[in-house]
């Protein structure tokens, strides 16, 4: 009876020693899942790591390269808004420059012909002094008194320092006698015929032309040949 108890009192031990062994070993399982777990967990959370760094690095890059093409695109508009205002600058230094010209022109001519309106006023009293001077030296009546030609040297003289002045300012009288009829200076007052002479040329000066410089400021009135 005591032999069975004992017995039952060893299996009961056996059992709770093996239910033991069976929780260490549970436990240990237990343990080395928890490790492996963890160990994934570890192993999954560096992955997510790693993508995230990677997906973030991805998007840094990517904005940089976006503000790469930002910033060359904004420099190749401005050189081509550099390149419109140097061409534009350009062309207004050159109308600039040919505006200078003209006003240059302009002020040369000026100061070239400025005297044209005084010379023409003064023109028909040349022609006046002319006149009186070709009828006094022209005149063979030997009846003139001394004082009378003295006067009328007088005028020839007065006439003569007219001539001579206007030559100095570029005022000169057109040759017009035998020459061909060119209507840029002259101005054709009748026709003759005559004898031996071509038609188109100059026979007569009724009034005499002028120039200023190279500009006709009045032509010769003549008689052409017909």
């Amino acid at each position: 009876m005591q032999k069975d108890t004992v017995n039952d009192s060893l299996n009961i031990v056996e059992e709770d020693i093996e239910s033991v062994d069976n929780h260490l070993e549970t436990g240990a399982d237990f343990e080395s899942q928890t490790k492996d777990s963890e160990f994934e967990s570890s192993d999954s959370e560096n992955t997510e790591d790693e993508q995230l760094k990677d997906d973030s690095s991805t998007d840094e890059n990517d904005e940089s390269q976006q503000v790469i093409l930002d910033y060359e695109n904004k420099v190749k508009d401005l050189n081509e808004q550099l390149k419109l205002e140097r061409e534009k600058a350009l062309r207004s230094l050159a109308e600039l420059e040919n505006f200078k010209k003209r006003k240059q022109i302009e002020v040369d001519n000026f100061k070239k012909y400025s005297i044209e309106n005084v010379v023409v006023e003064l023109l028909p009293i040349l022609d006046s002094f002319e006149l009186a001077c070709n009828h006094a030296t022209n005149d063979k009546d030997e009846t003139i008194k001394n004082d009378e030609k003295s006067i009328i040297e007088g005028f020839v003289l007065i006439k003569q320092q007219i001539v001579n002045t206007l030559e100095k300012m570029n005022v000169k009288r057109l040759d017009c006698i035998n020459q061909v009829f060119d209507p840029n200076f002259h101005q054709a007052v009748a026709e003759e015929e005559s004898e031996g002479v071509d038609s188109g040329v100059v026979l007569k000066e009724m009034q005499a032309g002028y120039v200023l410089h190279d500009r006709v400021i009045r032509p010769s009135m003549v008689v052409v040949s017909k």
